[in-house]
Parts: structure tokens; C-alpha cells; sequence
């Protein structure tokens, strides 16, 4: 009996799950009150920010022909910066110029402030400008842009932040992919079809805008080049040539690209350099045929070197004050080979000469205003300006120099100098007149040197006002000259050969020896020949005589002996 039961609930729980089952899927099929989802996978759109975060900020009076100072404020701590302009703002990066980098202990502070100094506008831009800043940890340029409208000598600046007229892309947080139910529209009519409970739902793709232009590491490191389907720089540019870090060329007889001719053709390469200091340089120019070099919009070669000519080598020597400098290269292409590389280099001083160091200041102090490499110290200011930037009164000139001694001996140093001089050797103080205002100095100082070897030379001067002179030379002093001794005549000394004894007896025992020599046998004896000295100077004496007269022996009668019979 209790079988039974059992057999029954378990039977009655069946047919119920049953016709449960039965009823949903009726309901399903009818589409009547149950909904029906799809899922889909939804992705945020992300649209990336192009710009940085940062504020710049211009301190104190701008003044468009003067270095100026920047100040930027919210940048990543011990990030450097590369302060960057343009003519226009939105210009691709690779067309902005380099004009400043905080280095070093001017990277960025803990509170995320940095001051740039001795900044400067190109002059071969023109009006307006825009200047951005670039982190290293983020090499987009700043959201924050300085805009300076006036070509006047003080510009009108305007210093705009993201939030002040330029809006960027807000930047969107990625968030993990959601699942988002989206309801079905229901069918009218009933039918039975495969359920889809899960469909991707495809997105279209948003448009991403294009990445920027990479820019080289060192915009100044980079040539940009255009060109000419004529000789003259004129007319619409037909090709523009890629940017090169070095401006050396040499298509023989070919071309650049198609759209140039094989010849007549000229091309304008321009870059603007940043020199760390002030200090001279050698440029020097490959060329053929023609060719014009601007430094800082000055032209710096020979006029008549743009001309049609061979292969040659031209040498320009230019002094460079540190900071940015625009470069131009104009070159020109007639015929056959064509050629052409600019290169530079810092000048290193020949033994001997006087490398110069000018000062706005009397106290040879501050920011080297020029330099200079001189075979010697020779300057007359009355006659000439000072070099460039050097003002007229209130200067001062530092030279160094070697001084070679190969002869001993006592030295004279000349000196002119108008107002003051010191002149320094091994740190040795040969005149120290520097304070000298009672104008113009002329010294001749010795100077005894009495080993030979280099020594350290260094020359002060300091023109206070008026005419400014300064020249210095020096010269061995000739030993003095020993008076020859005026020959006199002193008798000879004893080892003087003499001539043999005169005494004539003692020659003649051998006459004698045969008693019968007869008178007519006897043989006179005669005076021997005087023997002839071996002095050879005859010094005339007093009297006519002379040394060989002294010498020879006295005139005597010779007695002659007659044997007895």
C-alpha cells in the first residue's frame, strides 16, 4: 500500500513539471507575456587627447628684439622641456622651431614649475607667433599656447590655457566592456524559430584622428629645403625636399627629383641652430657652381661667389653669440656637376695667438660679448668700431696667449694702451695699470727670461671712455758687443826659434889640421848664411827696422889665421 502511494506522488510531481514546461513553452511560442534580450558588447568611444597639460607664461617686459624669460607651471617633476615656435598654430609639429630647452638643473622643480631664460625670437619669422612647450616623459606639445601679435618693438602677448580658448578633446577614462541588454522588438505573428538568447551586436568604428608627425629628437638638427626650376630663387617652389640633418649634396650631373631640371636650377635650404656659447666659428662651404650663406639674415660669404664655377672650398670665419640662429643656404645650379655642403666648426686657437674675450663691463665680468682670435694685440678703436654688440665706451678685453722663449735672455716689452693694461706672465705681473685714467700709456719694461720653454701670457685691458688703443710688442734685447782688442807688438816669446850662433872661430880648426897649407892654400872663411827665422809677420818698427831685422846677427870683420911657416 505505501508502494503504491509513493508510485502515485512521484507520478502526480511529473505530469505537474510536465505541463509546467508545456505552459512556458506555449507562452514562448505565442510570444505572449514573457520579453525576449539580446546582449551586446559595448565598447566606449575613445578619442585621444593631442595635446598636454602645462600653463606657460611670459615673466616680466617682453620686448620682441630682446631675450625673454618663460615660466610654465602643472609639468611632470625632473621632466626637461623644448620650448617650441611657429607662425601659425596650427602648424604640423615637424614646422615648429626649436628656440629653448630646460636642462639640467633648469628641468622641472618638485611643484612642477620651471624657468627658461635667454629666449629669443627668430627674425625670419614673421608675426604672429605661438609658442608651445614639449616634456620629454610626453612628447605632445602643451594644450597652453603664448600668442604674440605685434611686430612692434614690444609685442602684445596673450597667454591662453586650455581653458581659455582652446578646448581639446575631453579625455575618456577606459572602462571594462559592459554588457548592455537591448529588448527585442515582439513578432505579431507567432512563429516558432531558434532562439538567439546571445548576439554581438557589431559597433562601427569611431574616427580616430591621425596620430601627429613625429618630430626629430633636435628640431635644429634639421635642414628644410625647397626649389627652382630657374637659376634665380624666383617663381613657384617644384619640389620640396624632405628635412636632412646634414645639407651635403652631390647629384653629379642629375637632379635632385624629376620635377627639377638637370640644370638652372637653385634651391633654399633653412634651419635655425641653437649654439650652446659664445665662441668663433669656421664655416665651410662645398661647392658647385654658386652660392650665398645668411647668418642671422646677414650675409656672411663673398657676393661673388654665387656664380657658375668649379669644385672649390670657401672658408668663413664668424664669431657666434650663444642661442638660436637662423642659417640660410642659397645655392645656384648652371650646368654639368652639381654640389653643395655646409659644415662648421668651432675655431681652435694656433700656437701663439691671443684668443680675446669682450665685456659690456670694466671688470672683465658677465656674459663674454665677443670673441676673437688675434696673431697679435693691435687695436685702434679711434679708427674702428669694437666688434659687434661691444659697446663703444665702458669695455673691457681679456687675451690668453703662449709665449714661446727659444733664446734666453733679457727682453723689452712695449706697451701702448689707452686707458688701463695688466699684463700677466706664469701669474707674474709685468705692468698692472688697469685703473689708469689719465690717459694714454707708453712703457718699455725688461724683463729677464733665462729659461727657455712656453709660458702663460695673459693681457687686461679696459677702455673707460673715448678713443680706445692698445698694442703690445716685445723683442730680445742683444747682449753687448765686446770691444776687439787693438793688436800690439810685444817681444817674442822664448821658444821663438833663433838663428844658430855667429861666433865663426869655432868652425875653423878644420882649415888647420895640415900645417903645410901655403899661403896661396889658405881659405878665407866667409860669414855664414844668417839663418832665416820662422816668424813670418814683418811689423815695421821705428827707424825703418823690422822683426827679421832684430833677429838676424850683428856685421863683423872675420880675422883670418895664417899658419906659421
Amino acid at each position: 500500500m505505501d508502494t503504491e502511494k509513493r508510485f502515485a506522488q512521484y507520478l502526480i510531481a511529473a505530469v505537474s513539471f510536465i505541463i509546467g514546461v508545456a505552459a512556458i513553452a506555449g507562452c514562448l511560442v505565442a510570444n505572449a507575456s514573457l520579453p525576449i534580450f539580446k546582449f551586446a558588447l559595448v565598447t566606449p568611444s575613445i578619442t585621444p587627447n593631442p595635446w598636454a597639460a602645462g600653463e606657460l607664461s611670459i615673466v616680466g617686459d617682453f620686448v620682441l628684439i630682446q631675450p625673454f624669460t618663460i615660466k610654465g607651471n602643472r609639468f611632470k617633476p625632473e621632466d626637461s622641456i623644448d620650448i617650441f615656435l611657429s607662425s601659425s598654430e596650427n602648424a604640423p609639429i615637424e614646422r615648429w622651431t626649436l628656440i629653448g630647452e630646460a636642462l639640467g638643473d633648469n628641468r622641472v622643480k618638485a611643484d612642477g614649475t620651471f624657468v627658461l631664460n635667454n629666449l629669443r625670437i627668430p627674425t625670419n619669422l614673421s608675426p604672429p607667433y605661438f609658442i608651445r612647450a614639449r616634456a620629454s616623459s610626453d612628447k605632445r606639445l602643451t594644450c597652453a599656447v603664448l600668442q604674440i601679435d605685434k611686430s612692434l618693438v614690444t609685442g602684445g602677448i596673450t597667454a591662453r590655457s586650455c581653458g581659455s580658448g582652446i578646448t581639446p578633446p575631453a579625455p575618456v577614462t577606459l572602462l571594462p566592456p559592459l554588457m548592455t541588454a537591448l529588448p527585442v522588438p515582439i513578432q505579431e505573428t507567432p512563429t516558432f524559430t531558434p532562439l538567439d538568447l546571445v548576439t554581438t551586436t557589431p559597433i562601427p568604428p569611431t574616427n580616430t584622428p591621425a596620430p601627429l608627425t613625429p618630430v626629430p629628437t633636435n628640431a635644429t638638427s634639421y635642414w628644410f629645403g625647397r626649389f627652382y626650376a630657374n637659376k634665380d630663387l624666383t617663381g613657384n617652389v617644384v619640389f620640396e625636399a624632405a628635412p636632412v640633418k646634414d645639407l651635403a649634396f652631390s647629384w653629379g650631373e642629375g637632379s635632385p627629383s624629376p620635377n627639377v631640371p638637370v640644370d638652372n636650377f637653385s634651391a633654399i635650404w633653412e634651419r635655425t641652430e641653437i649654439f650652446p656659447d659664445a665662441d668663433q666659428y669656421e664655416f665651410m662651404i662645398k661647392v658647385d657652381d654658386g652660392v650665398r650663406l645668411f647668418f642671422d639674415n646677414k650675409l656672411i660669404s663673398s657676393p661673388i661667389e654665387f656664380r657658375s664655377g668649379p669644385l672649390r672650398t670657401i672658408l668663413i670665419s664668424q664669431f657666434v653669440t650663444a642661442g638660436p640662429h637662423p642659417i640660410r643656404v642659397e645655392y645656384m645650379e648652371e650646368q654639368f656637376n652639381a654640389t653643395i655642403e655646409v659644415t662648421w666648426r668651432k675655431v681652435n686657437a694656433a700656437p701663439g695667438t691671443f684668443q680675446g674675450k669682450y665685456y659690456n663691463s670694466l671688470q672683465h665680468t658677465g656674459n663674454v660679448i665677443y670673441k676673437s682670435l688675434d696673431p697679435q694685440i693691435d687695436m685702434d678703436w679711434s679708427l674702428a668700431l669694437p666688434p659687434p654688440g661691444v659697446a663703444f665706451d665702458g669695455f673691457s678685453v681679456k687675451w690668453d696667449s703662449t709665449l714661446n722663449i727659444t733664446r734666453t735672455g733679457r727682453y723689452v716689452f712695449n706697451i701702448i694702451a689707452d686707458s688701463g693694461v695688466a699684463i700677466l706672465i706664469n701669474n707674474a705681473n709685468i705692468i698692472n695699470e688697469l685703473n689708469n685714467s689719465g690717459g694714454t700709456i707708453e712703457r718699455a719694461i725688461e724683463v729677464p727670461i733665462n729659461a727657455l720653454g712656453s709660458y702663460n701670457m695673459q693681457v687686461f685691458y679696459v677702455n673707460r671712455s673715448g678713443r680706445g688703443r692698445i698694442k703690445i710688442d716685445w723683442q730680445l734685447i742683444p747682449p753687448p758687443v765686446t770691444p776687439t782688442p787693438t793688436p800690439s807688438l810685444t817681444p817674442l816669446p822664448s821658444n821663438t826659434p833663433a838663428p844658430t850662433t855667429t861666433s865663426i872661430p869655432s868652425a875653423t880648426p878644420r882649415n888647420t889640421a895640415t900645417p903645410t897649407f901655403t899661403p896661396t892654400a889658405t881659405r878665407t872663411p866667409t860669414s855664414l848664411p844668417p839663418s832665416t827665422p820662422t816668424v813670418t809677420p814683418t811689423r815695421a818698427l821705428a827707424g825703418g827696422s823690422s822683426i827679421i831685422d832684430l833677429l838676424r846677427p850683428p856685421k863683423t870683420s872675420t880675422p883670418t889665421r895664417t899658419p906659421n911657416p
